[in-house]
């Protein structure tokens, strides 16, 4: 296990203030990571300031460790009325861990702890413009320029990650371009390059000219768990001769007529398939694996055919 691999975090403590105390009262260390003026702490004061913070709502503390030591302290802090921005601080106090990218890797961390809270919108911080070693750490993490100004007599940057731009890093942002066409036709593409059009019905006003979109939605859900399945089964080294989806979605009679329920037909066949291997690839996609499933908010039906016989999934 390499140094970095070692590192981790939990819920910082008071127990944790007496080790922060040399830290504090570094004047170099905190020369370079900080704006507000240089005031030694007595370790009562330390306590009494630490207590306060720890108290605060809507914020959150964590002690760095590398293996069983103690090596720093993060800060996620919000400020209501803006609760869906985070202030992000951190706080390395071994010199002699600066430059392996531990930095990196813990701030990383943070963003992923900040932004598992869905109401998070933005995380910032603020950092010295003098100090470059933290800049290039930040920038690494993903955190990218937004303001430059003057604290206390020192230029500081303000640096910052959107809920979009951590998603996409993450391999979870998807982004997609609607361009109209005229009358009720749209065209899409989305980041896989790959277009698609939308149209109405003429009773609308449409030229009937593409999908509707609500059956694209039906088309996502059907693909989605579609190429679940196959994957499942293919990594049990079984045989798929023939697939196909057959998707019945259920609307409401009310606005916003949306899908009260969805029934899926799986259609297979293949030599060494079986109902149990089969319907065992259908619950994984629809329990665990399929994100288009996840993400409609409507009932489930799901059955199966395989090799011209009906079954029923269990719910």
């Amino acid at each position: 296990m390499t140094e970095m691999e070692k590192s981790s975090y939990r819920p910082l403590s008071l127990d944790d203030v007496p080790a922060l105390l040399d830290w504090y009262n570094d004047r170099d260390l905190h020369e370079t990571a900080n704006t507000r003026l240089f005031e030694p702490y007595t370790l009562d004061e330390l306590l009494i300031y630490w207590r306060k913070k720890l108290r605060r709502e809507h914020c959150a503390y964590y002690a760095l460790h590398l293996g069983e030591e103690l090596i720093g302290r993060v800060g996620l802090k919000r400020k209501p009325p803006f609760l869906d921005v985070v202030e992000f601080s951190i706080l390395i106090g071994k010199r002699e861990l600066y430059g392996k990218g531990l930095g990196t890797k813990l701030t990383k961390e943070m963003l992923d702890v900040a932004f598992a809270d869905p109401s998070v919108q933005v995380v910032r911080l603020f950092v010295r413009k003098d100090n470059e070693r933290a800049i290039r750490c930040y920038e690494k993490a993903g955190y990218r320029l937004v303001h430059s100004f003057t604290q206390n007599g020192i230029p500081t940057d303000m640096m910052q990650v959107d809920r979009r731009e951590w998603a996409e890093r993450k391999g979870l942002g998807m982004n997609m371009r609607i361009q109209w066409q005229g009358k009720r036709k749209f065209e899409g593409v989305g980041g896989s390059g790959h277009p698609l059009v939308m149209d109405a019905k003429a009773d609308i006003g449409g030229e009937d000219s593409g999908a509707r979109p609500m059956e694209l939605l039906l088309a996502g859900l059907g693909g989605c768990s579609g190429i679940d399945v196959v994957m499942i089964l293919e990594k049990g080294r079984l045989t798929v001769e023939e697939f196909s989806i057959e998707i019945n979605g259920t609307r409401a009679d009310e606005m916003p007529q949306r899908f009260t329920e969805v029934h899926l037909h799986y259609v297979l066949k293949g030599p060494d398939l079986t109902p149990e291997k089969v319907e065992r690839a259908i619950v994984l996609s629809r329990d665990k694996y399929c994100s288009a499933s996840a993400s409609l908010n409507c009932g489930y039906r799901t059955t199966f055919e395989l090799n011209g016989m009906t079954h029923e999934v269990q719910s």
